[in-house]
């Protein structure tokens, strides 16, 4: 794993800095520094109408209920077929819409037998096109059951809307500003000074690097810090596409006091903050770790009493091969990836899963986001380690 220090000659407590700015992951950081201000952003809701709606399920629940803020969870919006979208426009992926709030819902004045349903929901890096053509309308989902359809999903503008405004605004404190770094902060004077495709990478008490965010913005200020002689505080104007909202902040907090050090800390949380978890393994450096990969036919034992979503899964494999905080994959595709080497283990091994009927009864029974098949993840994931020669042996939970 990277370990970031303070630079040489440069006044500074003796503690190692908390956060680093990088250009990339293998470049020397740009900046180190103390602390950080306005991490945590919640992402920008926005309003959206279901035109034409045939809710079904927990819609159709939430509609002849109590429509004003109750919560959806997920939608995903699955364009029917293509053979209606004129000639030069681009096929329709899935979107999402992320945790969505129900806002009110009228009769459809087409058809009083459908009803147009105003959400609000949060932004997805599977963001809904401006202007999607859905001539054949679209069904709704939450990837367990099917929640109805539309004819239309329009976003609506507020009349008093200015946009999505200019983005939020980042301080990093009592930083330690490298040369490069330096040097272009001078030669833009007071100018803003751009950053693309640049990290802030979060580190532990130790200066051990333990997740990282990309950061899209600009320094638009820099000022001498009441934290050090020699260090500067800087502040970013940034759009926040990569920061972790104020809901994930106990998994953040948690993982800034080091990287876990026993294992099912994550079964805890419920199963949003498990995928925020998952989320930090992914990208901590705990995914290839500085060893080789274990040999060929070892065994690596499940602990999969708290399987209980696929994030879950995750998180216990990964601790099964590579201990507390250890990475062996997120998904499907990524399973795949680790099971081919440089993730820990060489493949063919054998796994023993220990409680695997808890995981069997709730991985069951999806659907797939992209096609809108059901599917099954328990056997899907049984089948991708069949595919590489692994061995699963199968105890229940009382057994453990």
């Amino acid at each position: 794993m990277t370990t970031f220090q303070w630079p040489e000659g440069v006044a500074r407590s003796a503690a190692p800095p908390r956060f680093a700015l990088v250009a990339s992951a293998d470049s020397p950081p740009l900046a180190v520094c103390a602390r950080v201000e306005g991490l945590f952003v919640d992402p920008p809701t926005r309003p959206y109408e279901l035109i034409g709606c045939a809710p079904a399920g927990r819609l159709a629940e939430a509609v002849s209920g109590s429509p004003d803020g109750a919560e959806l969870g997920d939608l995903w919006v699955m364009p029917v077929g293509d053979e209606h979208c004129p000639q030069g426009l681009e096929r329709l992926f899935p979107w999402r819409l992320v945790d969505a709030r129900m806002l009110g819902h009228r009769p459809n004045p087409a058809d009083p037998a459908l009803l147009d349903v105003v959400v609000a929901a949060a932004y997805d890096w599977v963001e809904p096109p401006e202007d999607p053509y859905l001539g054949a309308g679209a069904r709704l989902h939450d990837e367990r059951e099917w929640l109805g359809a539309v004819q239309d999903v329009v976003r609506v503008v507020p009349a008093d809307s200015a946009g999505d405004g200019d983005g939020t605004v980042l301080r990093l404190l009592g930083c330690a500003v490298g040369d490069e770094l330096a040097a272009a902060l001078s030669a833009a004077g007071r100018r803003a000074r751009q950053l693309e495709r640049a990290e802030l990478v979060a580190l532990d008490p130790s200066g051990t690097a333990v997740t990282r965010w990309s950061v899209d913005a600009e320094i638009v200020d820099r000022c001498p810090s009441d934290l050090g002689p020699d260090l500067v505080d800087l502040t970013l104007r940034r759009v926040p596409w990569d920061a972790p909202s104020f809901r994930a902040r106990p998994v953040v907090e948690q993982w800034l006091s080091g990287v876990p050090s026993a294992p099912n800390l994550w079964a805890a949380y419920d199963a949003w903050g498990r995928d925020q978890w998952l989320t930090l393994v992914r990208r901590s450096g705990c995914a290839r770790r500085d060893r080789p990969d274990r040999p060929r036919d070892s065994t690596y034992h499940l602990d999969g009493r708290y399987v209980t979503d696929r994030a879950s899964f995750y998180c216990a494999l990964g601790e099964a091969v590579n201990g507390p905080g250890g990475y062996f994959g997120c998904n499907l595709d990524a399973l795949d990836d680790c099971l081919r080497g440089r993730f820990g283990a060489t493949a063919p091994f054998t796994l023993v899963w220990h409680g695997s009927d808890i995981a069997r009864r709730h991985l069951s029974g999806f659907i797939d986001p992209w096609d809108g098949e059901p599917y099954d993840c328990f056997d899907a994931i049984l089948k991708v380690f069949a595919d590489h020669g692994i061995v699963v042996v199968h105890r229940p939970a009382e057994a453990h």
